[in-house]
């Protein structure tokens, strides 16, 4: 059996432990400009965690996609420091909004959560 050559990268990497994994950061937001609600003006969009993940499929699902998008973009949109401003009282009023502007806002919360094209069509009841 021929032997795998070692470029050296298995040597520069460790094994995380409990306390590595729970100490980073994989938070990301990213500013997101919103042209439509004022010239000049954008939001900040974060990653979710995989607690509101859970509880947002599980919502889409129970709900059966009514609101879909306005409830992804509640989860995401926050302040500078990534906290969330929106609650989930906000969703209705969410769903009120442009739809050209909700569109685009939950294409890129899905791209920054990572929920691909199939998951999109089963979240929207397609």
């Amino acid at each position: 059996m021929a032997k795998k050559k070692d470029n050296g990268a298995a040597k520069e990497q460790s094994a995380l432990n409990r306390a590595d994994i729970l100490a980073v950061d994989d938070s990301h937001r990213q500013k997101v400009a919103v042209p439509e609600w004022g010239k000049k003006r954008f939001v900040y969009m974060r990653a979710i965690t995989s607690r509101e993940r859970d509880a947002f499929d599980l919502w889409s699902v129970t709900n059966d996609g009514v609101n879909v998008r306005a409830h992804l973009v509640h989860l995401t949109i926050c302040d500078e420091d990534g906290k969330p401003i929106f609650t989930a009282d906000d969703i209705t009023a969410l769903g009120e909004k442009s739809s050209r502007v909700m569109d685009r806002l939950f294409d890129l919360a899905a791209a920054i959560n990572g929920i691909g094209p199939a998951e999109l069509a089963e979240l929207e009841g397609n």
